[in-house]
This record gives structure tokens, C-alpha cells and sequence, in this order.
């Protein structure tokens, strides 16, 4: 999903997302948009302009909205201030929204109604999905450049692992090992070689042409973002098979237990969803806090508390399933050790390693596959539109920090 990029432009976040979910087309996250999209009116004008057609309406009882009225924009009250936000579905119990601010929540009625303002903007007509050249920066061959890198470093660690376990074989391993290095080596090199094009054909004509010096330092962390999202992807994709390739080919009832690491790694991904509601109900408390600490502290003191608590519990429920995770690994590894009439420390630590690891470095492919809104709102904070710039095309806008993205 879109967050906003700077505090006041959660209406152009909200427009990014409802053009992405009509179209099904992630391009439209980074769409340039021509207002401020600051009001209903705004809002609904900047959707007229891709043939889509939003009624402002006031509404009381959530259940009259009907499903393919979906998704709206409704407007809520934010420690004090107006916010907008998607209204993504209505559910008997649940309202589920993309708020620009704290992500994707699944809030209870009477926790939406708290907030709601009472207006909201419905789909009307949706017309036909607009043809747009879509820019980008990486070429197709560097793409193809780093899967090569990923099958190459995939093969040689697995050579070396096999002919190491040869007789007579030290050479084909060592010759393995040695092509690892290699294919290390050119994945950084081709970093490097990748990043020094991308600061040549985009960065400096960029600059040229932008009236905004912060423009740099957004611009050279998206160009970084790029060539280290791919690098990385690589280097967590190799260590995963690695680790899978040892627990195989050590043990097939090993390698099963890698399944239940999986599993609870997408366990976990429902716990962002409830981050998202903690750090939502401690930036409202915290607001408190701070509106109330010189007036009425005794108030201030316990809306701190209360966001402290929220957290602490939080934690505590990422730290349990960590533990247990590491308690069911532990089990299964001994009973197959005990089976085995292997039952070793070293080994047990040596697995439990592996398979913690096996864990992390999943989490960290489903992140890097997942989670761009880093790099979403850094596109979004530029002054020039990089989507037009990528297009090599002119055009002319009023530079000021209020409109940044515009």
C-alpha cells in the first residue's frame, strides 16, 4: 500500500491507493497527481481525471454502504486534526482500512465510529483502465544479471558441499569453492557497475533539472534502494538454499522441520497488522500526552502509561513466538537425534542454528519481496515526478514544498 509521504498529503496517498486497487496495477502508487488533493473536491477531481467517478455522501450507519460502492474515502478525526483514509471493506464486525499513516487496520465498529467524521466518498462508475508508458530504471539485463549471479552461487555452494564429501575429490571442491568466491565477487561488482550507470543516465540529468537540492539525497537512496533490493534478494535467496540443501541432505525428517519455520513465518505476518493498530492507538495516546502533561498531568500520565502497556504487550507476544518456535525445533530435533542414537549438543545447537536461520533470512526474502513503501513515499517526496522524468518527458510544474509530489 501508499503511505503518505509528508504530513499533510494523506488525500494524494489515499487517490494512489484506490487507483491501484481499481486498476490492479501497483504503477499507479507512484502516479503523478496534479492537486492537492487536500478535500472531497480535490480528491474527487483527481480520480475524474482517470475516468473515475466518486460521490460524496454523509453517512451515519455503516451498513447501508454497499459492497460495490468500495473502495471510499472516508474522513476521520486524528488527534484533533482531519485524516483521510480508504475504506477497503465492511464486514458484520469490522471495518478494514489503508490508513496513509499507520498502514492496513482491521478496527472494530465502535473503534471506526469513535473516529469517523461521518463523510465519505463512494464509487460511482469506473471507466476503462487508461494506457500509461510505465518508465524504469533497471533494465531487463540486469535483472537477468542477478538471476544469473543467484542459480551460479546456488550451484557452486552445492558442488562444493557434494565433492567435499567425496574421496578423491578435494580438487572438484576446492574448484567449487573457488567459483563461489567468483560469483560473489561479480554480484558485487555488478552492484557497483549498476549504481554508477543508474547515478549517470538518472541522477545527474535529474538534478539538472530539478529546483529542489533535497532531490539529491532522496534520489541517491531510491537509486541505492534499487540495485541493493536485487543484490539482496540474491544473497538471502543463496544462504536459503544452503541451509535448505545441508538440512537434506543431512536428514529428509530434518528438513521437514524447515516447513515449520515457513509456517511460522506467515504466522507472524498478521502480527503487522496488529503493529499497525498498537503504534495507531499509541500515537493517539501520545498525543494526549502531550496536549495534556502541563495542564492535567494525572490525564497525561495515564494515556503514556496505557501506550507503554500496548507496546510492552506487543512485545511480548513477538518475543512468545520465538519461543516457541525454538521449543517445537528443539523437540523434533531430539526425538530424531534419540532415534537416530545420534543425541549430540553440538548437533542439537548445530540444527536449531540452521533452522533459526533457515527462519530469519525467509523473513527477510518475504520483506524485500513485500514491503516497498520505503521507497514508495521517497518517489512520492520528490519534487519532479520521477514516473514523467523516467519518460524523458517535459513538463512544467510549480515547485514548492506544500505541493512536494505534485
Amino acid at each position: 500500500m501508499v503511505y503518505q509521504s509528508l504530513n499533510d498529503d494523506c488525500g494524494k496517498a489515499c487517490v494512489r491507493n484506490v487507483l491501484c486497487m481499481l486498476f490492479k496495477d501497483d504503477y499507479y502508487a507512484t502516479q503523478l497527481l496534479t492537486s492537492s488533493c487536500n478535500d472531497f473536491y480535490s480528491i474527487r477531481s483527481e480520480l475524474e481525471r482517470f475516468d473515475i467517478k466518486y460521490v460524496s455522501y454523509e453517512v451515519k450507519d455503516l451498513s447501508v454502504i454497499s459492497k460495490k460502492r468500495l473502495p471510499g474515502i472516508a474522513q476521520v478525526n486524528h488527534g484533533g486534526k482531519t485524516h483521510f483514509v480508504v475504506v477497503e471493506s465492511i464486514t458484520n464486525r469490522r471495518v478494514n482500512v489503508l490508513d496513509p499513516q499507520f498502514g492496513k487496520l482491521s478496527l472494530k465498529w465502535e473503534e471506526f465510529k469513535e473516529v469517523f467524521l461521518g463523510r465519505i466518498i463512494l464509487k460511482d462508475e469506473v471507466g476503462k483502465k487508461p494506457d500509461i508508458l510505465k518508465g524504469r530504471m533497471l533494465k531487463i539485463s540486469d535483472n537477468l544479471a542477478y538471476l544469473f549471479c543467484f542459480v551460479s552461487e546456488c550451484l557452486s555452494f552445492a558442488g562444493m558441499v557434494l565433492f567435499s564429501g567425496m574421496e578423491d575429490a578435494f580438487s572438484y571442491s576446492l574448484f567449487a569453492s573457488l567459483l563461489l568466491l567468483v560469483f560473489i565477487l561479480l554480484q558485487n561488482y555488478l552492484n557497483v557497475t549498476i549504481l554508477h550507470r543508474l547515478e549517470k543516465e538518472f541522477l545527474i540529468p535529474y538534478m539538472k533539472m530539478s529546483k529542489d537540492s533535497s532531490d539529491f539525497m532522496i534520489l541517491s537512496k531510491i537509486l541505492h534502494t534499487e540495485t541493493a533490493k536485487r543484490s539482496k534478494a540474491v544473497s538471502y535467496g543463496v544462504a536459503l538454499f544452503a541451509i535448505t540443501f545441508l538440512l537434506i541432505l543431512n536428514s529428509y525428517y530434518l528438513s521437514f522441520l524447515t516447513l515449520i519455520s515457513l509456517i511460522f513465518t506467515f504466522l507472524r505476518s498478521p502480527l503487522l497488522d496488529e503493529k499497525n493498530k498498537i503504534n495507531r492507538y499509541c500515537s493517539l495516546k501520545e498525543m494526549i500526552f502531550v496536549e495534556k502533561i502541563k495542564t492535567e498531568e494525572e490525564v497525561a500520565l495515564e494515556a503514556f502509561k496505557k501506550a507503554k502497556m500496548k507496546s510492552y504487550r506487543y512485545l511480548f507476544i513477538i518475543v512468545a513466538t520465538w519461543v516457541i518456535e525454538i521449543a517445537i525445533l528443539l523437540v523434533f530435533i531430539m526425538m530424531e537425534l534419540s532415534i537416530l542414537d545420534r543425541f549430540n549438543m553440538n548437533l542439537i545447537v548445530y540444527y536449531l542454528g540452521l533452522m533459526m536461520t533457515f527462519s530469519f533470512t525467509s523473513r527477510k526474502i518475504l520483506a524485500i519481496v513485500t514491503d516497498n513503501h520505503e521507497e514508495i513515499c521517497s518517489i512520492n517526496r520528490l519534487s519532479y515526478p520521477l514516473s514523467v522524468f523516467l519518460l524523458k518527458e517535459n513538463l512544467n510544474l510549480k515547485y514548492n514544498r506544500k505541493n512536494k509530489g505534485d
